[in-house]
């Protein structure tokens, strides 16, 4: 490894043995655009929401966590002989379409809730 800053996206899949079926549902997800007068030309914004379908599903392996964070470690911890050991925000196992999405979504927001460890060297 080299100083620098390092942009890590990590992902905890679990697999189920018995597969994880998941009800369908409708899902509105909204978005900001850009708006189409001339106020969007200077960046305005407007929030368009759609409905999304979702159908029953059936899976045999759903994200239960993960983390995306950037991290810079110390020149003194690079220059050791040391292994790096990089931890993950587990969020639990979902058991519906929606929160198969709220546990992707939450992936972007770990780094910041109670218990989240960056990453650490430790001595071989």
């Amino acid at each position: 490894m080299v100083d620098g800053i390092y942009n890590i996206d990590g992902y905890i899949i679990r697999e189920s043995t018995q597969g994880i079926t998941l009800k369908g549902t409708t899902i509105t997800k909204c978005f900001d655009v850009p708006q189409r007068n001339l106020f969007g030309v200077f960046g305005a914004t407007k929030q368009e929401c759609v409905d999304v379908n979702v159908g029953d599903t059936s899976l045999k392996e759903v994200i239960v966590g993960g983390a995306e964070f950037e991290w810079s470690p110390s020149r003194i911890d690079l220059s050791r002989d040391n292994k790096l050991v990089i931890y993950m925000y587990y969020n639990g196992f979902p058991s519906t379409s929606e929160s198969v999405l709220n546990a992707y979504d939450q992936i972007s927001t770990n780094k910041d809730k109670p218990g989240f460890i960056k990453p650490q060297f430790a001595a071989i």
